[in-house]
């Protein structure tokens, strides 16, 4: 891992030299900046105004792009609830150069610190290795390398989980609303939990997401939030910065194979597999109503996992979240080395034959989701139904 990602921060710095800032390393701190800058200036109602974007955008890409360089670039949208993007206002108090690199250093040791907290509190003390991987694991420094906010998604998800399997269900509902930064990744876990009927985590998600919608209410208006939906249907169709090749699900495979065959197949084949995959995710949830915590993180990393796979926005760095329940089936001595390295490791081999070979896009890192779906699965055939008598999650949570 340490190898990989040291060819992969290379190829970082290759295209920063070759680029400049802003076109691609730190790409989405641009639109962040912004739209921070439009909600001081404008009002939040107009964060999610393309061509507004466009105008604030541009200034700065050609402040920070490489010197005798053609310039290739898009307006990277802001997709967020108005409460999301007002936690980006304060970076206006800095240069966008210098907001980045504060950006950078605290999703780095956000990320990686809980990483770090999250294995001890479970007692992954041995993997030491391990937790160092997840660090640097192609989410992670892709997320980075943006300057994404998938670290937070992570946080949401370990806070959800770690008190879901305490028994605190309200409580790992308020965090769980978190995952609403990015609505997509709720597709297969929220019906999950009411297949499961986990009234109080469910009662927890809608308080928390009452709060964050009011709190969007307060700093946008209506008027935000209807702009916010409309931007969020554009991204059904084609936003030109969204790169839906490049992504790591069945949209993709159906644009990839759209090339070589005619229409009407290529998205047959990927509608079916998509609605395969999402009808396997939710079918984790379909178990006893009580169960253990391993039981629990296996139901979760395969949601997640069919998450990415069906989301029709899902690029890689968006996988991050599933470090959590990989993490603790590792303490658990529930998953082995050579799954955990078809997580860690595929995203890199893909990313170096397909994206920068073959020019393909993430749409191998499919076969990874598929593959940990296909793990889930099988591995809930083989466990007991009976409930562990001690860290129980029960229904009633």
């Amino acid at each position: 891992m340490v190898i990989f990602a040291a060819l992969y921060l290379a190829f970082d710095v290759y295209m920063l030299l070759t680029r400049g800032l802003f076109i691609f390393i730190g790409v989405d701190y641009r639109s962040f900046w912004a739209s921070a800058l439009i909600a001081h200036t404008h009002g939040f109602a107009h964060v999610y105004d393309l061509d507004l974007q466009r105008q604030v955008q541009e200034p700065l890409v050609h402040a920070f792009a490489a010197a005798d360089r053609e310039l290739r670039w898009s307006t990277i949208p802001t997709p967020y609830l108005p409460a999301f993007v007002a936690l980006f206002v304060p970076f206006l108090a800095f240069p966008p150069g210098v907001g980045l690199v504060l950006w950078t250093i605290i999703n780095i040791a956000a990320t990686c610190g809980y990483l770090v907290w999250f294995s001890r509190h479970i007692g992954g003390s041995r993997n030491r290795g391990l937790v160092l991987a997840m660090c640097l694991s192609f989410p992670a420094l892709e997320t980075f390398q943006f300057a994404q906010v998938n670290g937070w998604l992570m946080i949401f998800m370990g806070e959800f989980f770690r008190h879901a399997i305490a028994g605190n269900g309200f409580r790992s509902g308020l965090w769980l609303a978190g995952l609403l930064l990015k609505p997509q990744t709720l597709m297969v876990i929220g019906p999950g939990l009411l297949l499961t009927r986990r009234w109080r985590t469910l009662a927890g998600a809608a308080a928390g997401g009452l709060t964050i919608l009011v709190a969007s209410l307060l700093v946008a208006g209506v008027d935000g939030l209807m702009e916010n939906a409309r931007l969020i249907f554009l991204y059904s169709g084609h936003v030109p910065s969204t790169v839906p090749r490049d992504m790591m699900n069945w949209r993709s495979l159906g644009l990839h194979l759209s090339d070589a065959l005619p229409e009407p197949i290529a998205w047959g084949f990927a509608l079916a597999g998509l609605a395969a995959t999402y009808l396997a995710g939710l079918s984790l949830w379909l178990g006893p109503r009580q169960t253990s915590p391993v039981r629990f993180a296996v139901v979760v990393l395969g949601s997640y996992a069919a998450t990415c796979a069906v989301a029709w926005h899902s690029h890689t760095h968006m996988g991050l979240p599933m470090a959590i329940p990989l993490l603790y089936l590792a303490a658990r001595g529930e998953v082995s080395y050579r799954t955990l390295a078809v997580w860690l490791i595929t995203p890199y081999l893909v990313f170096a034959i397909l994206r920068v070979i073959f020019d393909l896009g993430h749409v191998g890192v499919l076969a990874v989701n598929l593959y940990l779906l296909a793990w889930a699965l099988m591995k809930l055939r083989t466990m007991p139904s009976v409930p562990e008598p001690v860290g129980s999650i029960q229904a009633s949570s």
